[in-house]
This record gives structure tokens, C-alpha cells and sequence, in this order.
């Protein structure tokens, strides 16, 4: 009779693959699901995907066809203004921007955006207030 205490346990490979698969997804959800930082927050913060919400400063749009930059000041939901330099799909409607969400980076004492996406004032208005609750 053999003892199985002297055999090797082989893992199912299946099950190897089903776990890496599972990291992968894991790591992806992390690296997109990116909460809305301040830009204080975004100061001490490394990464390269910060969401920051905020209004546009009524009067500082410039537009660059040089570059292909748009550059704006932008006060966040907790009321630090800072300059804005978006590199990403510049929206039509510029003299209508007032509420954004730029995702990108500090540089200095800047951010930069690779994307920008207008939202519903109301919709961020509701939030910042049951943020500042708690």
C-alpha cells in the first residue's frame, strides 16, 4: 500500500489560470475605478488618472491652435483654483463650459488633462454636499 503522504499534490491548472485571470480583472477594475480627488489631493498623489470635478473660472478659456491645448482655470469642489492644460479632444461647446471632470495629472503647480468630460452641475452639487456631511 502507498502512503499519500509521499506523494506531490499537483494543482489543477485550471485553477491557476481561473486565479491570474481573476488578478488581471482585479488590477484593471482598480487602475479605472479612480475616486474624485481635490486638487490638494491630486498634489500628493502619483497618479497618472486623477478625476478632479470642478467649475470653470468664467473668462480664462484660451484656446491654442499652435499646440492644440486648451487652458483654463478650474476651482475644485473644495475650492482650490488651479490651471488647467487639457491635451485631450477639445468639446465644441467651450463658451458653455462651467462644470467639468478633467482626468489626468499635476505637473507643478498645474494639472494636466488628457480627458475631459462636461457634467450636470446639479449631479456633483448633491455629492460634495453628503461628502462635506461626513
Amino acid at each position: 500500500m502507498q502512503s499519500t503522504s509521499g506523494r506531490k499534490k499537483i494543482v489543477n491548472p485550471a485553477l491557476i489560470v481561473a486565479m491570474v485571470a481573476m488578478g488581471f480583472v482585479v488590477y484593471a477594475f482598480t487602475k479605472n475605478a479612480n475616486p474624485y480627488v481635490s486638487f490638494t489631493e491630486a498634489k500628493t498623489t502619483a497618479d497618472d488618472r486623477l478625476h478632479v470635478v470642478g467649475d470653470v473660472v468664467p473668462g480664462t478659456v484660451h484656446r491654442s491652435l499652435y499646440d492644440h491645448t486648451l487652458t483654463f482655470k478650474m476651482t475644485d469642489l473644495k475650492g482650490s483654483t488651479c490651471t488647467v492644460t487639457h491635451r485631450g479632444e477639445i468639446p465644441n461647446n467651450l463658451d458653455e463650459l462651467k462644470r467639468v471632470v478633467v482626468i489626468g495629472h499635476m505637473v507643478g503647480e498645474g494639472f494636466v488633462s488628457q480627458q475631459m468630460q462636461m457634467k450636470c452641475p446639479s449631479r456633483y452639487d448633491d455629492k460634495a454636499k453628503s461628502s462635506n456631511e461626513s
